[in-house]
């Protein structure tokens, strides 16, 4: 597994934060150096993810109703959703197909760090607030790095 970039969006489909792994311009190319792409790029993953909440409306209650695995030639994006609505992004490697474990581990450190401190606002009326909490960014980094392989050593 070779993570990318991980990026949290908020139930309102607002970028609330974006942690590198690599450099994403050299990866990404436009994605990874434009601002306003990153905002159109989340709005149109948080749409699509919306619609296949409604084609799935018989999945178990606290199962990721939506898509949750986009394959492309270069990368692969993962979309796990919590039962906030808050949605995690993980853009890796071609040859990633599974992230669950990640995502788990990814939510909890969410949870002690963000949802916890009662210093950070979710979400109120559709306005969130970006994630601004450092010792959560190097939790973060840390967790990945147990799971990214070198690249080399793919």
């Amino acid at each position: 597994m070779v993570v990318y970039l991980l990026w949290l969006i908020n139930q309102s489909g607002q970028q609330m934060l974006k942690v590198e792994f690599m450099d994403s311009s050299l990866v990404f190319g436009d994605l990874g150096r434009n601002r306003d792409l990153h905002l159109h790029f989340a709005s149109v993953v948080f749409g699509v993810y919306s619609m296949t909440r409604e084609i799935t409306p018989n999945c178990p209650p606290l199962q990721s109703p939506g898509m949750q695995l986009i394959e492309a030639a270069e990368h692969n994006l993962h979309v796990f959703e919590a039962v906030s609505g808050v949605k995690f992004l993980l853009f890796t490697d071609p040859s990633t197909f599974n992230c669950d474990a990640l995502f788990q581990e990814l939510y909890i450190l969410y949870v002690d760090f963000v949802v916890k401190n009662p210093f950070h606002t979710i979400d109120v009326a559709g306005i969130g607030q970006p994630i601004q909490i450092p010792a959560f960014e190097e939790a973060v980094k840390g967790t990945v790095q147990k799971y990214n392989e070198p690249v080399g050593r793919r």
